[in-house]
């Protein structure tokens, strides 16, 4: 698996925290059994892109967030907008049970982890965005 950190309108960063393009390709390399942590990026429309093969293009799924530390709070949600290639909508996981737990200083008891368990490839899990502003269960905000 392969893993880029991005915020809007920034290229895609890869573990050294330099621009991941054709000509440096240089992912988050993610090992089965392994844990990896990412820092947060305070900047809006930060995401983290999960992919299965180092390109973004065949398909991702994404956890995207945005801190604002002004108001004291962590608003996220997990996305398979982007899970068969850019604006085409699919479980990029489907034999797998994924999920996104927040941990840290989160003092809000209702910010709660996001599960999609196994389902096919074309189904929907009602914990992640499958299309733009589809519904409001998949954002989670966690008040720090």
């Amino acid at each position: 698996m392969y893993a880029y950190q991005i915020t809007s309108n920034d290229c895609a960063r890869g573990a050294h925290y330099e621009c991941y393009d054709v000509n440096h390709p240089d992912p988050y390399v993610l090992r089965s059994g392994s844990e990896t942590s990412f820092s947060i990026l305070e900047k809006p429309g930060a995401n983290i892109k999960i992919a299965r093969v180092n390109n973004l293009q065949q398909g991702v799924f994404q956890i995207e967030y945005t801190l604002n530390r002004t108001v004291g709070t962590l608003a996220w949600d997990l996305s398979l907008i982007d899970g068969t290639s850019p604006a085409v909508p699919g479980n990029l996981f489907p034999e797998e049970n994924v999920t996104a737990t927040p941990t840290g200083d989160i003092s809000d008891c209702s910010c709660k982890q996001a599960t999609c368990p196994p389902a096919g490839a074309n189904t929907p899990c009602d914990q992640a965005y499958w299309h733009p502003y589809d519904d409001a269960q998949a954002m989670r905000v966690c008040h720090t």
